[in-house]
């Protein structure tokens, strides 16, 4: 049984409108070139094909090799869309758009990332600093990108500093769970262990999230979720999880079990309780949480976790909430944590957050 415990925590956000608000980075680099080879590695009398993908920033040649594919879809795995009757409608999701690997020169450097269109979207997790390149049309007004260059980069170090908060509330109090989570120091030499240890989240976008952030494009809001979670998951490896007994568990994983995109709001008149999807509510951080667990209903004992992203604007600065109890644990009769959280990627200003950004609030969530 793994387990997190609830707490406050504050983070880093940037502003952006469909594009960032560049006064909150203190420098980033726009580029075109990006090479691409394909490879053929050979061992023990067989072959592998492989990407091998160059590219210059910040006065660096990286070079990444490549697979595609992730491993972040769990068996079974099913992609639905939600239409305005509520009716559910599967869709087929390309694992050939993403891809995982390393640097060349460090193996124990991971990569993680997916394309779009022709363009890429990558996270480098180096030991000290997370590199992120991204199409500049997602991220640059035109006057932040005169030479029209296809895509941007930037690193943690180069994001000011302005915290804001996220919160939790804890569950199952009466089982007297005292865990914690200690997210791993990036500066330590990362090692990708083999284990056995993977929680299955049941992830959802709401209507807002996927009108805002998506643009209301199925498919690449489903690229964008499955890349959080790929990212996601290399945090999680990195990190070491502390059960109520005090055994500690590296190498934990995380794998989208469901991913599931409201395409309209939810018309909820005949419904005692809000959904979370409705439209026209004043939702604060609690009472979406709140309606979001209510109507997870069944799933938290099918799921390790059920996590909600939205782009509705949270009152007071908040990204996120969550009930953490346990995760990956064994329920037994009515002790089921609601194991829930919700993440916000918009401010107050109508700006959308980067993605290292997300990528740490849905880590906590």
């Amino acid at each position: 049984m793994l387990a997190l415990k609830s707490y406050q925590i504050f983070f880093v956000y940037l502003r952006v409108i469909g594009v960032i608000s560049m006064s909150n980075l203190k420098y980033f680099e726009t580029f075109s070139y990006i090479g691409v080879s394909t490879r053929v590695r050979r061992f023990s009398g067989t072959k592998e094909l492989y990407t091998q993908v160059k590219f210059k920033a910040f006065n660096r040649n990286f070079v990444l090799v490549l697979k595609s594919g992730t491993d972040v879809l769990a068996e079974g795995f099913s992609a639905q869309l939600v239409g305005p009757d509520g009716q559910m409608s599967s869709f087929h999701v390309d694992q050939n758009i993403f891809f995982s690997g390393h640097l060349l020169e460090d193996p124990e450097v991971r990569v993680a990332g997916h394309m779009e269109d022709a363009l890429f979207s990558i996270q480098i997790f180096d030991y000290n600093v997370t590199y992120s390149i991204e199409p500049a049309v997602n991220v640059l007004h035109p006057s932040n990108n005169p030479d029209n260059h296809t895509h941007v980069a930037y690193r943690s170090c180069d994001i000011k500093h302005r915290p804001q908060k996220c919160v939790a509330g804890l569950c199952n109090q009466q089982l007297n769970v005292e865990p914690v989570l200690t997210m791993g120091d990036f500066k330590k030499r990362f090692r990708r262990k083999v284990s056995h240890d993977i929680c299955i989240i049941y992830l959802v976008a709401d209507n807002d999230f996927f009108t805002h952030r998506c643009r209301r494009h199925f498919l690449h809001c489903s690229s964008l979720m499955i890349n959080f979670i790929q990212n996601v998951d290399v945090i999680f490896r990195n990190s070491v999880f502390v059960d109520s007994s005090g055994k500690t568990y590296e190498g934990v994983g995380i794998q989208i079990g469901m991913l599931v995109l409201y395409t309209a709001y939810t018309y909820t008149a005949e419904l005692s309780v809000n959904h979370f999807n409705a439209k026209g509510i004043n939702w604060n951080h609690q009472s979406k949480l709140d309606s979001f667990s209510y109507f997870m209903g069944y799933l938290r004992k099918q799921f390790c976790l059920c996590h909600l992203l939205t782009s509705y604007v949270m009152p007071g600065h908040v990204f996120g909430n969550s009930f953490l109890g346990e995760i990956c644990a064994v329920k037994n009769g009515s002790n089921s944590s609601k194991n829930t959280g919700f993440t916000s990627d918009m401010d107050e200003g109508m700006d959308l957050m980067l993605t290292q950004h997300l990528n740490l609030l849905i880590a906590h969530g």
